[in-house]
Formats: C-alpha cells, structure tokens, sequence
C-alpha cells in the first residue's frame, strides 16, 4: 500500500467584493464597498507580519490588477508561511490569502494549517460582499495510485471544519482534482513534474479566481432572487392582479359583465391611474429579474469557457454536469417564473386597451348626445312655437321647459340603449 504522503500542502482562499458604482457619491463609495475591504485587508497584513500598510490602496485604488501583493514570508510563532494578495478583475475586487507548510507532511496536517490561516470576517451584511472560496493543493510523491489519492482527499476533506464534504475525486493530466458537493471547497493534488506543476499553478493563479468569481456571483444572484426579487415581484403582481379583477372581473355572464362596465365607465379615469401605477411598478421588477437572468446566464456561460483551459479540459464533460447543469437549471426556474409573470403584464397591458376603447366609445356617445341637444334647441326653436303673450304667464313657460325636458329625456334614453 502506497504511503499517504504529501508535500507543500497550502490552503488558498479568494474573498470577492463587488467594486463601487461610479454614479454613487464618494461617500457611499468609502461606507458601502471600501470599508468592509480595508476591514479585512489590513488585519490580513498585519496577520503576515507587514508593519507597513499599503494604505494607499485607498487613494490607487482604480490602479489597474494587481493592486498588491505580499509573496511567501514566514508566519511568527509557526513554521507555516503565507502569501496575500490584492486583486481586481472585472467589477470586483478579490483578495487572495495562501497558508502553506513547506515539506512532507500526513494530510492531517491540514488541521494546523486551518488554525493559523487568515481569518477573513467581513460583516455578511456588507453590500459589497460576495463570499469567500477555498482551495486545498499539495504534491503527490513519487507515484501515487488513485485509491491512495482518494485516501489522502478524504483524510484532508474530512479534516476540514463542518460537516462530513461529500466530494467527487476527478483524475487529470497533472494529477487529482477533488470538488464538494456541497461546500465552496476544491482540493487540487498535483504530480511533482514540471509540467504537471505549471498547469496546477495556472488552475490556482488564473482559472480558479474567475471561476470561483462567477459561482460566488451566481450564488449571490439566486440568494438575492429567492429572498428579495421574486418575493417582491409576487407581492406586486398580486396587487396588480386584485385591481385588474376589480376593474374586468372573470366572468363568462355577458350581463354581469355588461352591467359592472357601465358601472365601471363613471371611472374609467381612477382605474385607468391606478392601473398604470402598478403596471410600472410591476414593469420595473420585471426588468430586474431579467438584468438577474441575464447575469447568471453569462456567469454560467463564464464557467463553461474555463473548462476549455488545458488543465481542466480533460475531464470537461464530467465537470460541466458538476458546474454547469445545476446552474442551468436555477437560470431555468428564474426564466419560467419571469414568463408567467409577463403573463399577468400582458393581460393588465389588453385591460388598459380594452378601458381605453369603452372611454372611446363613451366619449364618442357624448358627444353625439351634445350635438343632438345643440340641435334641438336651434333647430326646433321650442319656445317661438308659442305666442309671446302666452309665455309671459310664469306657469306657462315652466310647462314648455318640463315638456322639452321630457322630450330630451326621451331622445337621450333611447340613444343610450344604441
């Protein structure tokens, strides 16, 4: 049986914070993005020993990646060693910790390890925080058979604070890859040669930062649609949906619909604003589920070209059910909840249409109704039917204004039932 050995065994951690806005002031700027970052950046220096802060990370910082970094030095009071490093890519920012014990060691050891590291607390309630990363690596020596790789990935995995990691151990060209089910932990064996260590350190220095970034950001994204944006769509949705039934009821009585409209006429105006309010409320959410879809679908499709990279392309069918699929199917359940949101959206859209005709027909009716009136007062010229003497008498003239009335009534009557 092969011996559990392992050599230079690290513990690498990427923290992602999302960069600020360039329309916000720049005191939003300093409280909500930047300080939560100097909060974990200068006790992370501090932890390795740097007496001199960088801080004029504060005034660079639109300097373009790296903005800083701390190479390997000796951890006092340990014999570990630790990296750090300052990073920005894309619209984040992410700093890079490494913890490693430079020699043989069991994979137990990692417990020490684990101890000693940068621990990095930003407050979870920061709007800039996305969430940390970790990946374990370490040489295999000599020839290491699978089973024995798997051995030394479960006493590692297992080792590790929480729960028992579920994981799948993946066997590459350059060695062993090892991904939790459930966990925001990778563990990269790696053989000793040249090659095999040149296409683990591109894994760790060039892959893993961007493809942890989009898993972080499509986490945050669902996070962000199950507990905030889908629940706040809802609420605005069932509001929208009451004043729709309110104002065109389901029904299938054409008298009681007939009737609730005449009823509904006298206010076309008030449903008509009220409508219209909550549609755009209801329009405005919309358009930030769809910004949310969007970004998933292109964090998604970020991972699926990393998996092109030559040190993860040889398992690129197995990783992309383990990466992707999921995934895929969460930007598929946002997709389906949006479209049968666009459902309600239209039917308030051919509800407004539908009040915009009857307030063109009873505007319409109106004004016919004005006309004829006009009409009858100038064209029958009711009141020189009777002679002037006869119109001086008070009672008189009332009788000829209640009998035109009467015929007004009449006429109107019988044009409102057309």
């Amino acid at each position: 049986m092969a011996e559990k050995k392992i050599k230079d065994l690290t513990l690498w951690r990427w923290s992602y914070f999302l960069r600020s806005h360039s329309r916000e002031s720049e005191k939003h700027k300093e409280e909500k993005h930047w300080k939560p970052i100097c909060d974990i950046w200068f006790p992370a220096e501090e932890w390795l020993g740097k007496t001199k802060k960088t801080r004029d990370l504060i005034s660079n910082r639109q300097t373009r990646h790296p903005l800083a970094i701390h190479g390997w030095t000796n951890l006092k009071d340990s014999d570990l060693q630790g990296s750090l490093g300052f990073y920005q890519m894309l619209d984040t920012y992410f700093i890079r910790t490494g913890c490693m014990r430079k020699a043989i060691v069991e994979p137990n050891k990692i417990a020490d390890i684990t101890s000693k590291e940068c621990e990095l607390s930003p407050e979870l309630s920061s709007h800039s925080w996305l969430g940390s990363r970790a990946c374990i690596s370490a040489l295999l020596i000599n020839d290491t058979p699978y089973d024995t790789a798997k051995e030394i990935a479960n006493d590692l995995l297992t080792s590790w604070p929480g729960k028992k990691k579920d994981f799948e151990l993946l066997e590459m060209d350059w060695g062993h890859l090892a991904i939790c089910s459930q966990e925001d932990i990778w563990l990269m064996l790696c053989y000793e040669d040249a090659k095999s260590k040149q296409l683990g350190e591109n894994l760790i220095f060039s892959v893993l930062p961007s493809l942890f970034l989009a898993q972080a950001k499509n986490k945050d994204q669902m996070k962000k649609w199950e507990e905030t944006l889908y629940p706040e769509i809802q609420g605005v949705e069932k509001d929208l949906d009451e004043q729709l039934n309110r104002i065109w009821p389901q029904t299938d009585c054409r008298r009681e619909v007939k009737s609730l409209q005449k009823n509904a006429l006298n206010k076309l105006e008030d449903a008509t604003d009220t409508i219209a309010c909550y549609q755009t409320q209801f329009a405005e959410k919309l358009s930030q589920g769809e910004e949310l879809l969007k970004t998933m679908q292109i964090n998604t499709n970020n991972i699926k070209s990393l998996l092109n990279d030559p040190c993860l392309v040889s398992q690129q069918a197995r990783l992309n059910d383990l990466l992707i699929v999921e995934y895929q199917h969460q930007a598929g359940q946002v997709e389906s909840d949006l479209a049968y949101m666009h459902i309600t959206q239209t039917q308030s859209n051919r509800v407004l249409e539908g009040i915009d005709a009857m307030a063109r027909v009873r505007s319409g009716r109106w004004e016919r109704r004005t006309t004829i009136l006009l009409g009858l007062f100038v064209a029958l010229e009711i009141g020189q039917t009777f002679s002037e003497h006869w119109l001086k008498n008070p009672w008189e003239r009332l009788g000829v204004i209640i009998f035109s009335a009467c015929v007004i009534y009449l006429i109107m009557s019988r044009l409102s039932r057309k």
